[in-house]
């Protein structure tokens, strides 16, 4: 039983790994009296300021999701802070005793308005917490370049970019988002709850360069929607208007693929080449906006293509 609950979950939880410097820490909300436990990826010798980013697990994820992307950026002069939320982390199943306990756990954290507040609210309460610990005595004290923060997120993680980023919420059209962050990179995003929404009226406030990374067969791992396929997860980068938007579609890669987890590799028939085409492309996206590397940008724009399978697609707008 416990290997098929490890199977289900394998959409949306990433394993570390041993390599590069990392530690563990912990940001304290006592507003809301709530840990933000982190696990944070950083150059073996720091030296100057790097560029920050924030990683967002999907749901029942925890610290250790995107891993292969906090060790492959911090070899690249960034510094990484992978956090965890509470209420949709890896702790709503832990009890479970069957794979059906585990998706009606799953599905009834991703329903609850709390644990998503709670999610969205974490990532600018962790911006003035990186802030506040650059100008602190530690390890990363002056070393932080609090003015060039990205955030990058999977599955409900995704989610967390594209609210941060300024998607607006409900009918009301509640707000979360945090103009200290300069870019994102939304890995597998999704859309609103509501069908009906406007979609050009949910985007309307986001004015910063995003990044959108899916694959042709990046599937819904809950099943929540009956109309949903793989080709909606684009949606969000043909609708935003206010900045430029980069969109890759990897062919044959599914929700999986963009985890990290290689035990599951099967699903993907090409996911070596596709976690290098990920890596590639996002640190020249990341080098571009928020290292102002103009050369990685016309190389991002021009010829990142060509170093796709021909059945992938890469697209850009201003």
């Amino acid at each position: 039983m416990q290997k098929t609950v490890l199977y289900i979950l394998f959409v949306i939880i990433s394993l570390s790994s041993a390599y590069g410097k990392s530690d563990y820490g912990n940001f304290y909300d006592k507003k809301r009296d709530r840990n933000i436990p982190y696990k944070v990826y950083y150059p073996d010798t720091l030296q100057g300021i790097y560029p920050v980013i924030i990683f967002s697990h999907g749901l029942g994820g925890s610290v250790e999701g995107g891993a292969y992307l906090g060790e492959h950026l911090s070899r690249n002069g960034y510094i990484c802070f992978h956090i965890q939320h509470e209420g949709s982390d890896e702790s709503v199943f832990r009890n479970a005793k069957s794979k059906e306990e585990v998706y009606r756990l799953l599905k009834e954290s991703i329903k609850d308005y709390k644990n998503a507040v709670n999610r969205f609210q974490d990532v600018p309460f962790t911006v003035s917490s990186i802030i506040l610990l650059n100008s602190g005595d530690g390890t990363f004290t002056s070393h932080l370049d609090t003015n060039n923060i990205a955030i990058i997120g999977h599955s409900y993680g995704a989610k967390s970019v594209l609210i941060s980023a300024g998607e607006k919420v409900g009918k009301v059209n509640f707000s979360f988002k945090d103009s200290r962050i300069k870019t994102g990179i939304a890995l597998s995003p999704s859309l609103p709850v509501d069908e009906s929404a406007d979609l050009e009226r949910v985007y309307s406030d986001i004015d910063i360069p995003l990044f959108h990374i899916t694959g042709t067969d990046d599937g819904d791992p809950l099943n929540q929607k009956s109309s949903f396929t793989p080709k909606d997860r684009t949606k969000p980068y043909r609708y935003i208007k206010g900045a430029p938007q980069y969109l890759l579609v990897l062919n044959k890669a599914v929700h999986s693929s963009f985890s990290g987890i290689k035990e599951r590799s099967e699903e993907d028939p090409y996911i070596d080449e596709h976690i290098e085409s990920v890596k590639k492309g996002i640190t020249a996206f990341l080098n571009y906006y928020l290292k102002n590397n103009v050369s990685e940008g016309n190389w991002l724009q021009n010829e990142y293509k060509s170093t796709l399978s021909k059945k992938d697609v890469f697209e850009w707008k201003k």
